[in-house]
């Protein structure tokens, strides 16, 4: 399995250059990756760093680091901000922090710690954190659980003071609510949440400027922007749907975005793969990158050459075909794009 990367590399999170990268080049840090049975993730990428987990946690970019040994291997739901990496779960349910420098508390350091290592502190299943602060998470649920809880803070601070002492009522969650079903991923981009079932169903609630909750808000049976709502318009497996719109200081648009209404999503039709599976899909500040049989595509904007097709063109307002990179998954950072191949 090697890594491919591309895009801004200002800080030195894809290379040792400093210049960006524009054309998907393997991630020559990330020698682990060489081998067909090495497990490598991005564990998370910045606007200036980029965190990878093999058999050692790297952290590339600014203030680079790194841990031979992590406390756990077992890790989901990274989370972080602008500076980088914050934290983890790991798989039962536990949360891990970056220690912080308390006269920098941007600048975070190995190691990593149990934020609560009380055996009896609440089970976490999945762990967001927004661009505007808020937090939203799910409990840990028993093999036969059926009913889903989702509980929200207004910030990190929030989160932890409630965490470390769960009884005491001051430090309540903002929100709670209870869906039917089971969790399977929950997202969360610049104020919104996204959250997926394992039948199908995905909910989402936040704030709905700029068309961020692909469902309507308004009318009697509507529910409200502040509570999850099901995207009914959704359906079929594998199969990829967008919707939403640019940041406000971006001026140029995805041409099919440019002719939805608020409460409407648009069905992807890849250029040339019309009967082939998309098998996933990642998003970035203001580009995406999805990977249907092998073949990956890239849109929107190319400012930093995150698209990887070697063009200086900034922007790409429908999908264009990566050459040469066969990929079987993809992730975006803000200005990065990742892809993961088998191919030689």
């Amino acid at each position: 399995m090697k890594l491919f990367a591309a895009g801004s590399n200002s800080h030195r999170q894809l290379n040792n250059s400093s210049v960006d990268v524009r054309s998907f080049a393997v991630l020559s840090a990330h020698v682990e990756c060489d081998s067909a049975d090495a497990k490598c993730d991005v564990l998370y990428a910045s606007w200036s760093t980029s965190t990878l987990l093999s058999e050692t946690l790297i952290n590339l970019g600014h203030r680079p680091w790194s841990i031979p040994h992590p406390p756990t291997k077992q890790v989901h739901c990274p989370f972080g901000d602008h500076n980088g990496l914050i934290g983890y779960l790991d798989t039962d349910g536990r949360i891990w922090f970056l220690h912080a420098d308390p006269r920098k508390p941007s600048a975070r350091q190995p190691p990593l710690k149990l934020l609560n290592d009380d055996p009896d502190a609440p089970k976490i299943g999945f762990f967001v954190l927004a661009n505007n602060g808020k937090v939203a998470l799910t409990f840990l649920q028993a093999p036969n659980g059926r009913l889903a809880h989702v509980v929200e803070f207004a910030s990190l601070d929030a989160f932890k003071k409630w965490y470390l002492d769960p009884s005491d009522q001051a430090k309540a969650p903002e929100a709670h609510h209870m869906l039917p079903g089971r969790p399977a991923q929950l997202l969360a981009n610049a104020a919104t949440f996204m959250l997926r079932m394992e039948e199908g169903e995905v909910y989402s609630w936040g704030d709905p400027r700029y068309r961020t909750l692909g469902r309507s808000i308004l009318g009697k049976d509507a529910i409200p922007a502040n509570k999850p709502g099901l995207i009914s318009a959704l359906g079929g497996m594998k199969a990829l749907y967008i919707w939403g719109a640019m940041l406000p200081s971006k001026d140029d648009e995805i041409k099919v975005l440019t002719e939805l209404g608020a409460e409407e999503v648009h069905l992807v039709d890849l250029p040339g793969a019309d009967s082939a599976d998309v098998v996933d899909i990642a998003v970035g500040d203001n580009h995406l990158a999805a990977v249907c049989d092998t073949r990956a595509f890239v849109v929107r904007d190319n400012t930093y050459g995150q698209l990887g097709i070697g063009n200086e063109q900034a922007f790409f307002d429908d999908w264009v075909e990566v050459p040469a990179v066969k990929g079987s998954r993809v992730q975006c950072g803000p200005q990065s794009t990742f892809v993961w191949s088998n191919a030689d």
